[in-house]
């Protein structure tokens, strides 16, 4: 497994996530944010010595094992055997989803945590190019990782379940390559900078 994050780069810059336009569906925010972790990694792999090597970290608390709340609600009275017909599906659902659960519990047993202060990971191993096709399990279309770097650690992008944007650090070429590519979306920050929350 590759190492840690180092804590010092060159540069770290701050990347503004997509904004959302009027009408647009998830689908299509999430597709533009995928583009962008494609365009960061795309710079990326030609500063690094280890393009097929890469370390994705995926915050555990996004809940992949806990079971699901499943309710059903009606806007008009309906019968007592409509009702206790849709009590009968709610339980096999809820059945369903626990058996679900508990096999990717088994599944995320095998996978190596890594534990930061606040938060822990779950740490995975690919190609750098593999980010495109992450998916989470409970989710069919692709979802960012929270952290990741390549096996040589020369740079690392960060997000977090409490805003979009991502902070991106390496060398000084690499930066002025983003901010080239980005020009509207790359902010310098520094290490003392508080992080900005959004919504």
């Amino acid at each position: 497994m590759a190492g840690l994050v180092p804590n010092h780069f060159d540069s770290v810059v701050r990347i503004g996530a997509p904004d959302p336009e009027p009408e647009e569906g998830s689908d299509n925010w999430w597709l533009r944010y995928q583009t962008l972790f494609e365009r960061i990694v795309a710079i990326g792999e030609r500063h690094t010595a280890t393009p097929e090597q890469a370390c994705f970290a995926i915050w555990e608390g996004h809940g992949f094992g806990h079971d699901s709340t499943i309710r059903h609600a009606y806007r008009e009275p309906v019968s007592p055997e409509q009702r206790r017909a849709d009590e009968l599906r709610l339980v096999a659902l809820q059945d369903e989803d626990r058996k679900r659960k508990a096999q990717i519990r088994v599944e995320l047993a095998n996978i190596p945590v890594l534990d930061h202060p606040n938060r822990a990971y779950y740490l995975l191993e690919g190609r750098l190019d593999a980010v495109t096709a992450l998916r989470y399990p409970d989710t069919d279309g692709w979802r960012n990782p929270d952290l990741m770097w390549p096996g040589d650690r020369t740079w690392f992008i960060a997000t977090d379940v409490d805003f979009w944007s991502l902070y991106v650090g390496g060398s000084e070429r690499f930066i002025a390559e983003l901010a080239q590519d980005l020009p509207n979306n790359v902010e310098s920050v520094s290490w003392t900078d508080a992080l900005v929350v959004e919504d």
